[in-house]
């Protein structure tokens, strides 16, 4: 993204709302109550409209292809995709989304001065509650389907001083920049302008930051944002609107909780760049990072204060009940928790002579070759099938590429790592108080790679809705050839943090594959679905491994001090797939339908090998059939609403043959042992609680 371009968009969202606002003098009442201070201040107030500003469209243009003057690497194709907000308002509300009964207000203040002879700068500023809403979000100039429509109420403040100006480039290494910022409202989401149309509502956000002793600068790379330690509260209720006779309003007895969703303070030396930059070109070498057309990318490198920070899971509503989870631990002592060096927004084009598509750049359980499009051959993964790619031993997707099905919002992001897990988690009953458990949901990420590319546009032609083809992965990098590093590896484990001791899969590797998958908003809830075509039989992919065992937490690199169970290896393909959640009272429920893709049989299966070792492996597989999933829930369970007194959370569901489920070959180490079949009508129920332990 031009940082010219971002600069000319925000003076031009700021010139109307100055040409717009009602100025009038100051009575002597007025007047009395004012105290003269240094500095500038600037307030500019509206009224109770709702519309006090409009715009037919606001443009977000990110790549300059096809105008005068446009340099870089992108200089010769045609002008890219950009991003288009139809009908927009701007104007004062009321709380819950009425009408508003004082006018919208925003206020700045600038002020300069000089500690220790360097100079400083302040500047404070607050709006009041006001909306910002926009009836299409679409992506132009190729077409005219849009991704739905959106609402944001927000008030709130934010103070910065900093050394030198609002950015400092030179304060290391004394720098001092303070930050603070505290907002408070709702999103709303919506496919549809038409009455009724379901929504689906974030309420009662609220997002606070503070940070001192900061750098806040400009570099080469862009915005540089460090501090030793800062407080950062995240919350919010999601929420569900099934047929809302009023839109965009949080205080109507229509509303239905999903969960609650909480980050409270404390992370430990963070350092945020946000840099100009979309996706990465293909070429030679492969997968050049550095060389990017427009658009935006980020990086985040962060440690958990132990002693504050908490994640906080639950159901939504005023007396939810909750899980914290607490007493965040390194996986491995020296290592960062949480890493993100590559997070990539861009608009675009999907389709058009000399328009490069995505990269493709996946490989599960091994590295990418350097300058290849293969992965590397020096790693391998469980799967003795063997892998498609001339020097690839390795399992290998490719990324989507965009091709022509239209222009679409990419989200990438590359070699992500959550190395850290709770050591104690704490159950909030609104009744009973409050629980600790010396226990631990290890779910730790080694690597995570994902493309996700988003198309405007619903299941019904010429309606609004999301359409996504995407690739997430998760893997465990390798120190050499089958030797898994658990040290920064992705692990799914039940802990005892007490002895340190935990048990669940180890070393896992993932990779989910979709195309023309749709999101839709209706009125039994929100639903991913997609349906192969003629010519891509399979619309859903699911590739994992991982090995079941357990041990010690602090040497699981360590074969003696842990043991290994059996390689768990999984390969499904499906040509329809279908999953909705519902919100209801003091619970999710969730439903789904399920084809096997008959036309790639030979693709699914599932296997047990021996750990590490996988030429001894019983098969089930050539597997096809159909069914479908009803009944499920996710409930969290205070105690006092349990027989024996104990909370826990339960998650149930009841699945269906729909349509013979045959696995055609059973076989250890390549040899046929039979054939299974589960005729239409079989029906498996699975109960699963997980509760506190009795001595």
């Amino acid at each position: 993204m031009k940082i010219i371009k971002t600069q000319a968009l925000a003076l031009l969202l700021i010139l109307p709302l100055v040409g717009n606002a009602e100025m009038s003098g100051l009575s002597d009442h007025d007047m009395a109550g004012v105290t003269a201070q240094d500095g500038l201040t600037i307030q500019v107030q509206g009224s109770t409209a709702a519309t006090k500003i409009a715009a037919s469209n606001v443009r977000l243009d990110i790549d300059c292809g096809g105008v005068a003057g446009c340099a870089g690497s992108y200089a010769s194709y045609p002008q890219q995709s950009y991003i288009s907000l139809d009908t927009v308002k701007f104007g004062a509300i009321g709380n819950g989304g009425a009408a508003a009964t004082a006018p919208f207000t925003v206020a700045a203040n600038l002020d300069v001065g000089a500690s220790g002879g360097v100079p400083e700068l302040l500047l404070n500023g607050s709006w009041s509650r006001m909306r910002l809403s926009a009836d299409a979000i679409t992506m132009k100039p190729s077409t005219t389907t849009s991704f739905g429509a959106f609402a944001f109420d927000s008030q709130g403040s934010f103070s910065l001083r900093n050394s030198r100006g609002i950015f400092d480039s030179s304060c290391a290494p004394a720098c001092a920049a303070a930050l603070s910022f505290a907002a408070d409202g709702q999103a709303y989401y919506r496919q549809a302008t038409t009455a009724g149309s379901p929504e689906l509502v974030l309420d009662n956000m609220h997002l606070s930051l503070s940070a001192s002793g900061a750098e806040l600068s400009i570099r080469p790379t862009g915005i540089y944002f460090s501090q030793a330690t800062a407080d950062l509260n995240w919350n919010y209720d999601l929420r569900y609107r099934a047929n809302p006779t009023l839109a965009y309003r949080n205080d109507q007895s229509d509303l239905s909780n999903f969960l609650y969703v909480g980050i409270e303070s404390g992370l430990v030396n963070p350092i945020t760049q946000i840099k100009p930059g979309g996706v990465w070109l293909t070429g030679s070498p492969q997968y050049d990072e550095t060389t990017r057309n427009g658009g935006l990318n980020l990086s985040l490198v962060t440690d958990f204060d132990p002693t504050t920070f908490a994640l906080v899971l639950g159901e939504g509503g005023n007396t939810p009940t909750l899980l914290r989870f607490e007493k965040w631990r390194a996986l491995k002592p020296g290592t960062r928790m949480l890493s993100i060096p590559n997070f990539t927004v861009d608009a675009v084009h999907g389709g058009g002579a000399g328009v490069p598509n995505i990269p493709v750049d996946f490989c599960l359980g091994a590295g990418r070759a350097a300058t290849s499009v293969y992965c590397n051959a020096n790693f391998r993964d469980r799967d003795p099938t063997p892998a498609t790619g001339t020097g690839s031993v390795s399992r290998y997707i490719s990324s989507p590429a965009t091709g022509n099905e239209g222009d679409a919002i990419a989200i990438m992001a590359r070699d992500l790592q959550l190395l850290a897990y709770p050591t104690s988690v704490k159950l909030v009953d609104p009744v009973a108080g409050t629980t600790t458990f010396n226990w631990g949901l290890i779910t730790t990420i080694g690597d995570l790679d994902a493309t996700l590319l988003a198309y405007p546009g619903g299941k019904t032609a010429g309606t609004s809705g999301v359409r996504l083809d995407g690739v997430i992965s998760i893997s465990t990098p390798q120190i050499s050839a089958g030797d898994w590093d658990e040290s920064r590896g992705t692990h799914f484990l039940l802990a005892d943090t007490d002895s340190n001791m935990g048990v669940g899969f180890l070393d896992i590797n993932a990779m989910v594959k979709v195309d023309n998958l749709y999101l839709e908003l209706l009125s039994t809830g929100i639903k991913a679905s997609c349906s192969g075509s003629a010519g891509a039989t399979t619309c859903f992919s699911l590739y994992a491994d991982g090995q079941f065992g357990g041990g010690d937490l602090f040497n699981l690199s360590d074969k003696n001090k842990t043991v290994r169970g059996f390689d768990l290896i999984i390969r499904l393909n499906f040509s329809d797939y279908a999953f909705t959640l519902s919100p209801a009272a003091n619970q999710l429920l969730f439903s789904g339908a399920l084809v096997l893709d008959s036309n790639n049989k030979s693709s699914n299966y599932v296997m047990l090998t021996e750990p590490d070792y996988n030429a001894a492996a019983f098969k089930f597989g050539q597997m096809e059939g159909a069914a479908t999933i009803s009944n499920g829930s996710i409930d969290l369970r205070p105690g006092n609403i349990t027989a024996d007194g104990l909370p826990r959370l339960t998650i149930q569901q009841q699945l269906d043959v729909t349509q013979d489920l045959k696995i055609d070959d059973i076989s250890f180490n390549g040899q046929n042992l039979g054939r299974l079949v589960i005729p239409t009508g079989g029906r498996v129920t699975s109960i699963m609680s997980l509760k506190q332990q009795i001595p």
